[in-house]
Order: C-alpha cells, then structure tokens, then sequence
C-alpha cells in the first residue's frame, strides 16, 4: 500500500494547465491493484474530464466522479430528487400558508414552491440553523423571512420522513467517509471547484476536508483568476440581433467550407440562443444547444397543463394554445382556424362550454379534440394525468416530433412522484406537480458529433476553444443575475453574516464567477469572433475592452457596402448577359454572404436583378434562385410591422389595403393637423422629461415647444394656433408632472425604439417594432406610458378584437426586452395611455389602462392614495386612475370593482391574447386576406365609403369580455 501523504493544493494560471498537469501526474502513476485514483468534479465538466485523462481508452484503476456519485457509492440510499423536493416544499408552503408573516402572499405566485427549495437547499448547504439566525438578524424583515422559511422547514422536514435531499446526502457522506474502503486505498483529486477567490461551498469543503484525513491522499488542482488579455480580436457590429446571428452563421460556413475548418471545433456563447438557432438551422448548420430547459416549457408538459386549465373553466387562449400543441392531435389547419375564431369572437373563460355548432367544421374538429383530452382526464392528478398520456399516445407524437430528447418520461415520473409525495386532494397535487414541472429542466442530446455547440462559459472552462463566437456581447451581457433575486437577498446576507450566520452563495458571487469564467474561456481560445447590436441604445460590452488589447470593428455598413454591386460591369455574349467583377473583395464578400440558397435569395430579393445575376455567379454550381419570391406584399414589407399597422388591419382589412396597397389618402384640411398636433406634443413631452426639472410655467413650455417645432422644420404663423398648442402642452407637462410626483416612479427612457420577435410557441414568427413614448421605473417595477392628445379610453374588448392592441404589444416588447440592461428581469406593473384631460374627477382620469391587482403596488403609483377621502365602505379613490383603496389590518385592500386593475396572471393573459392576435394579423396579411371585415361600427366614419360600396361582414368580440 502506497503511504498516505498530506494534502496538496496546487494553482494554475488557467484550468486548462491545470488539468493537463493533472493528466500527466495520472499517466505517471504506477498500476497497483490495490489503489484507487479518483478525480471529482462538478457534473458539468465530467465529460471533459473524462476527455482528457482517457482519451487513449479507459483506466480499471481511476474513474471520475461528481460528490454526489461519490455519495452513491459510499451510503446506496434513495435520494429525493429535485423535482420531489419542490413537490414537498409546495405541500409544507400550503401547510404553514396561514402562519406565514412575510411570504404570506408571495406564497401563492407559482414558483414560490422551487423558490423556497432552493433556499432551503442553500441554508442547509451552509450549515446555519433558521431560528438562531432569525434571532440575531437585525433587520425586522430578514427576520420575518427567517422565521417563515423555518417554518416551511419544519413541515418539509416532517413531510419527508425517511427521504434524504441534497444537503442531507452530503452530511451522510462525511459521516460514512472514515468508514468506507473505497475511501481508505484511494488517491482523491478535485478540479473545477477553485477559481480564484471564488470558492464551492461550505458543506463541499467539509467532504474535501473529511476525504483528505482518511484517503491516502488528497490534492486539489485550482486555478488563479486569469490575468492575460487577447492582443487583437475581431467584432462585428450589426443593426440587430438577426443581422448578428446571419453574420455568425454566414461566418462558421466560411470556416467550414473554405478554411478546412469543423463545425465540432466551434463553440458560442450566447445569452438566449434560441433565436440564433433558428438561424443557424437556416443556414445548414448542425448545431447542439447545451442547455437545460424547464420540463415546463416542453409541449409534452404544456399539454398537461392546458388539459387542466381546461378542465377547472379555461379560456379561449388555453383552448387554442391545447389545440396548435402537437400532442393534442388536432389538425395544424383545424387549430389555425380555431385561433381565428377564438380571435374574432373573443372567446373566454368557459371555452369549452360555449355553443359552437355555428361555427365551421374546422372549429368544430379542433373543439372535439380539446373535449376528448379533457374528459379522458379524471381521477387523481397523477392517474389523470398518465391516463392521457397512455390514451392519446404521447410517446408516439414524440418519436414524430424528432427532437432527440425524451420529453414524455419526465411528465410520468412526475405523475408517479404524486403518490408519495401527492396530498390526494386534486388541486393540490396539481399546484404541487406544477411547480415541480417548473424546477425539473431537461437536458438536450446532441444529434451528431461534428455539431457547433451553443453552450455556456462554465461548460468551455476546463479546455481551450479552437474557435470561440461570443454573440449578444452587449452591455449588460454580464452579470446575468440581479442581487435582489430569490428570497434571500445579497444584502440581507451580508448583514446576515456581520451577525455570524454565514449563508452562499450571494448573487454579487456568482455573477463575478461568470465574468471571470468567461474571461477565463476567452483568453483560452485560439480562434475568436465577438458580435454585438446596435439596436436602439444598445452599446458593446465594456469587459470586451478588459479582456482585449485591440477590438478590430467590422461595422454592418460596411458589408453593404461589399454588396452595392458598384464594381460590377455588364458585358454583351450574344442573348446571354453575364457580370465581372473588378475587385476580388466584392466577389468574396458575396460568396461568404450567399452561402445558402436561403441566404441568396434574400440578397437577390434586396436589390436588384443583376446583382442576383451577381450573386448567382459567386456562388458555385448556380443553385440560387429568386423566383417567385417577393420581400413586400401590399407595400408594407412582411419583415415587420408596427402595433399600429396591425390594429389597423384589425379596422378592417379592406381599408388597410386601400390606404397601403392602393394609396389612397384622406383629404388634408387646415394648417395644423391633429397629426402634426399630436407629433409636436409627443417630441414636446420627450424635450419636458429629459430636461428633468419639471418646470410648468408658460415660458418654460414655449420654449420647448418652440424646440420642437424646429426639431420637425415646422413653423406656426398663426398666433392664435401658436397659443392653443402651447396651453395645451402646458396642461400636459402638468398632468404628466403630477403623476410622476405623486408616486415613487422616475422615468428611465423616453420615445424608447423596441425590435421583438413575435413567438407563437412553435419558433420565432414575426418581427414587431416600435417607439414607447415613456417608461417608468420603482425598483424592481416598470410601467408603461402613451401619450394621447386627443381622450382615449382603453378597452379590453378593443384588445380582444385586435383594435386596441398598442400597450399589451409595448408590454410584450419590454418583457422580451434583452438590449436595456434596466429592463431585464423588472416586472410590467401596468400599461397606461396618458391623456390630456384638463380635470381629475370621478368620470375624467388622466391615466387610462391597465395595472396589477395588488394594493401595495397601487401605492407605488399614488403615494398618499390612502390619505384620500373614503367613501362610507371606506375605500379612497385615486385621483389618477380608477382604483379604489383601503388599509385594513395592516394590508392594503384594492376594491373587487377597481377599474384600472386586472389580477396578476390576468394581465399576463391579456399581453399574450395580443401576441397571439398579432401573430393572426401577421399570417392573413401575408395571405393577401382583404375582406371587408370591418369591426362593429368601423363603416361610420371611414373615408373609402363610397368606393368600398359592398355588403360587409362585421366581426364582433362576444358579450362577457369588456369590461
């Protein structure tokens, strides 16, 4: 037997060295049958791990093991798995709900229960006892967050008996450590737990150091923070996103097929990535996303879940969303023309008890389908749920689907976790399965072996990237995390630990541990590429500069320059015409651009017919084709659209292809129209708020009014008018002043452009883009501001018929919103059109929209709200908006007829009901749908009367869906 020697802790510059160093003290180890050699490390990193140390085959007498294997082998005992633990702690939260004094309502948002597992999981891992640090918190809500969270332990714990979690894994291991064989005749070593100063956790620390007093050795190979930087690397600035991703693919095509590169040696970073694979796809390029998705998201859960929506009185949305779900069944063209309906007739809650037999057959099918998954689910949760399963064969769908990833079994064990850790009551097992499904994330497979991989930065830390595209590397890119998120924040911690209860990791931890990987992987590499957008205010990532010399810009201006086609010459052969180039440089940027035939025929489609005939000759074998293909229909290019465009394709179809396809305008009638009126107040409200000093007086407006209409080239002759325009903007910057002072909003953008991508659930569909005239921010809230000049009364039935689609839209917009760091992760507390009304009474409020249904954040909107008086049932109006307040008991209390607000997943719904709306306007525009289709009353007053002259089908919402 082999002495045992003291414990080794040996740095490297980079874990790259560190893990070569490793190796060749493996490789130089002597074979004894009677010792062990095991490396540890964390789960994401054992493959390369593995990689490196047996690349020439494996070894009898070394493995690599993650601490939980290590665990396995040492005490065999059946762990609760995560999804388990989340299924408990959302029974312990139901338990204790009514105990509670700080989570009492947070309690009951969904994610609360995987929220307060991972809590859980993070106390126990640092040994710290809830009721004593409880005790010693010296902040009264830390304290109070404390004491709930220990009495959600204290059920949870009940709740799980015999089962051991993480947390309780690791402390039987230390326990078992001294005891085991394994341990005592092997050689431990761990990498990938040490960067830096930054450092795995403390129960982790306490197996280490339990390994190094009873193995025969324990050396731990650790890396330093990387310090060197690139000399020179190469950027490309795009307009957008999709412009940045094209630029990628276009570039790893380049890589591949003429620099004799492989697809397997490049690697991306990128934040969200699921649009940047659907470009990819789009250029043929075999790629594997490494990354865990939420079994949540999958369409094998979301079926489930809208079976039960469904079942406990669904609407529309979760009908059509059932249906277009591939394991419903349901014919895609059934689906499509059921959303139509849905759209058409607003079709709510009770969807499946409405009277169709109106309706067409397509409607019909798709309803059948619908009724036939919901009947088949009955009986307790879990059978329900495997029943359907079972019944609608779902593993067959999936096998069709094509996926690589095995998204069926999950939802049965899940089902089958219910009966252990199920109440039996039905609700209750589905909140529990629920949340469950929100904390089990699925891993993808990768198809093939030469693929690009679209990965994270911890995943590249242990090895040297042969070509590295970091995408979406905007500010804000990093840190990826807020310090206010989870239930304990970074500063309660800190105080936490002043007191002597140490909890990690802090947020502020892991955000630099990502930066310093990523700079880690980055230095690493051999081969580099960044990309940003520039995107409406969208700046280059600063830590680009830190961790580089030299960043040499390829600016999107300058590829099109390559593609003007200024140095391309006609010449003459017979009938034939061909094309020359003068200059190399344009032909090789047109074989690196039209790479695809996809890519091509968008090249072709945005100029003109030589330079298809160009583009056709630098690409080899001629396989480009423009035919049949046109980037316009109507006049409005389909690449995108505005919210207004499509609400006004909801007016009536006809009329927008009168106005936009056959260009016939309204008569003009005087100097200063309500347009121009309207656009010189809107740019006035943007020159009143970033001035910032809120001045009302008449002298201060006119000043900025007279800006304004500089701005536009605008001149007002007309005194009379001049004065009309600036009274009017002198009631506006005093509304819109009041309703910034009388709450804890600050306004953070004005006239903010916004470039989304529409998704119907299947992929990205459409691109929409806009102008917010204003956001609003408090804390960890935002809302939105449109100014209307004229009154403007919003209107949930307009949402559902798609004529009133402009704030849900904004909202949409801000939600998905990835270029404004500001924005990412804040919650739209409400969306409000501003109008200019000259009185606030009971009938004419200022702000006219929609906000959440919760009365502390009401508060944040109309500070002194409660201090209003009160009706005889007590509650204070808002002098704002329609809102009804009182404090009762400590809470404050929003009146159940409030006409500003909408419950919190309601509002949800209703930004999602005009995405989907959208979407529909979307797919009829580009099937050239024109029919006289108007809205009720939509005929009254429309300019084209007399040449429309036809009997017309006026589309209504149904009764129940106003407000």
């Amino acid at each position: 037997m082999t002495e045992k020697r003291e414990r080794r802790d040996l740095s490297f510059d980079n874990y790259t060295d560190a893990l070569a160093a490793l190796k060749e003290e493996l490789d130089g180890r002597a074979y004894d049958p009677q010792v062990d050699y095991i490396v540890l490390t964390p789960d994401r990193y054992t493959q390369s791990v593995e990689r490196a140390l047996f690349s020439g085959g494996g070894a009898l007498d070394c493995e690599v093991l993650t601490i939980s294997r290590l665990a396995k082998r040492i005490s065999p005992v059946t762990t609760l798995s995560r999804e388990g633990g989340v299924m408990l702690t959302s029974r312990a939260i139901a338990a204790v709900k009514d105990e509670l004094e700080y989570y009492k309502r947070a309690s009951a948002f969904s994610g609360f229960g995987r929220e307060a597992y991972a809590t859980l999981l993070q106390i126990g891992a640092s040994d710290v006892e809830l009721d004593i640090a409880a005790a010693q918190a010296t902040d009264r809500n830390t304290a109070c967050k404390l004491r709930d969270l220990a009495r959600i332990k204290k059920a949870y714990d009940k709740l799980k008996n015999d089962n051991v979690d993480a947390v309780d894994r690791l402390i039987t291991l230390i326990r078992e450590l001294p005891n085991s064989a394994l341990v005592r005749r092997a050689h431990f070593y761990a990498i990938g737990y040490s960067l830096g100063d930054i450092d795995t956790t403390r129960l982790n620390r306490r197996v280490f150091d339990r390994i190094a007093g009873c193995a025969l050795s324990f050396t731990e190979y650790k890396a330093t923070a990387p310090s060197g930087r690139v000399q020179s690397v190469p950027a490309f600035a795009a307009p957008d996103r999709i412009s940045q991703y094209k630029y990628i693919s276009a570039t790893i095509r380049d890589y591949v097929d003429r620099r004799g590169g492989a697809y397997g040696e490049v690697s991306i970073i990128c934040p969200e990535p699921r649009s940047l694979l659907r470009i990819l796809n789009e250029y043929e390029i075999p790629v594997y996303a490494d990354e865990s998705t939420p079994l949540f998201e999958q369409p094998s859960l979301a079926a489930i879940y809208h079976i039960y929506r469904l079942k406990t009185g669904g609407d529309g949305a979760s009908l059509v969303s059932l249906c277009r779900n591939p394991f419903s069944g349901c014919d895609d063209s059934d689906a499509l023309v059921l959303q139509s309906y849905v759209t058409s007739h607003g079709v709510g809650y009770g969807a499946l008890d409405r009277d169709y037999s109106k309706a067409s057959d397509g409607v019909k099918n798709a309803v059948a389908c619908a009724k036939a998954l919901t009947t088949a689910f009955d009986g307790s949760f879990g059978n329900a749920v495997k029943k359907v399963i079972d019944e609608f064969d779902f593993e067959s769908i999936a096998a069709e689907l094509n996926i690589g990833t095995d998204i069926v079994t999950p939802v049965v064990e899940l089902a089958e976790l219910l009966k252990n850790f199920g109440s039996g009551d039905f609700e209750e097992d589905a909140e529990s399965f629920f949340a469950a499904a929100r904390a089990l994330e699925i891993k993808t497979v990768p198809r093939r072996r030469d693929t690009v991989s679209v990965t994270l930065p911890q995943t590249l830390r242990l090895s040297s990237a042969p070509f590295l595209i970091v995408a979406d590397f905007n500010e804000g890119l990093l840190p990826v995390a807020s310090a206010d998120d989870g239930l304990l924040v970074d500063s309660e911690l800190s105080a936490l630990e002043k007191s002597g209860s140490v909890i990690e990791p802090k947020v502020a931890l892991k955000n630099k541990r990502e930066r310093i990987e990523l700079q880690a992987v980055v230095i690493n590499a051999k081969k580099l590429l960044f990309t940003y957008s520039e995107a409406g205010r969208s700046k280059p990532s600063s830590f680009m500069y830190m961790i580089a010399d030299k960043i040499e810009v390829t600016e999107y201006a300058e590829q099109n320059n390559f593609l003007d086609m200024d140095g391309v010459l006609e010449v003459a052969s017979g009938e034939d015409i061909r094309y020359r180039f003068d200059e190399s440089s344009t032909l090789e940027a047109l074989t690196f651009h039209a790479c695809t035939t996809g890519a091509a025929r968008e090249i072709a489609a945005r100029k003109s017919s030589k330079l298809y005939q160009s583009v056709a000759t630098a690409v080899p074998q001629n396989k480009m084709t423009a035919a049949g293909f046109d980037s316009q229909l109507d006049g409005v290019s389909l690449d995108h659209l505005s919210a207004s465009e499509l609400t006004d394709f909801f007016t009536c179809p006809y009329k927008r292809f009168l106005k936009h396809s056959v260009g016939l305008k309204e008569r003009r009638v005087g100097v200063l129209g309500a347009p121009d009126f309207g656009t010189v107040v809107h740019d006035f409200m943007e020159l009143f708020i970033k001035d910032g000093t809120y001045d009302c007086s008449r002298e201060k407006v006119a000043m900025l009014v007279d800006k304004a209409l500089k701005n536009k080239g605008m001149e007002i002759d007309d005194i009379a008018v001049l004065g009309n325009l600036i009274d009017d903007a002198v009631d506006f910057a005093v509304i819109n002043t009041d309703i910034i002072k009388s709450g804890s909003y600050i306004p953070i953008a004005t006239e903010d452009k916004f470039n989304i991508d529409l998704n119907d659930g299947a992929g990205v569909r459409r691109e929409l883009r806009g102008m917010i005239d204003r956001i609003d921010e408090c804390g960890e809230h935002i809302r939105i501001i449109d100014y209307k000049t004229g009154k403007k009364v919003f209107s949930l039935q307009k949402c559902l018929n798609g004529t009133d689609m402009q704030l849900p839209l904004y909202a949409a917009s801000a939600m998905r919103n990835t270029e404004n760091k500001r924005l990412i992760g804040k919650e739209i507390s409400g969306v409000f059109y501003v109008t200019l009304a000259q009185k606030y009474d009971a009938d004419s409020k200022p702000m006219n929209g929609r906000m959440i249904n919760d009365g502390d954040l009401i508060v944040e909107y109309e500070n002194d709200i409660l201090s209003h008086p009160a009706s005889r049932d007590g509650y204070s109006s808002s002098y704002l908006f329609s809102a009804r307040l009182k404090s009762k008991d400590g809470e404050v209390k929003v009146h159940g007829n409030s006409g500003s607000t909408l419950l919190r997943d309601k509002f949800g719904e209703l930004v999602d009901r005009c995405v989907r709306n959208a979407l529909t306007a979307y797919d009829e525009i580009e099937d050239g749908y024109i029919e006289r289709t108007p809205i009720s009353k939509g005929c009254d007053y429309c300019p084209f009367g007399g040449i429309c002259l036809g009997d017309v089908k006026v589309r209504t919402a149904e009764e129940g869906d106003d407000e």
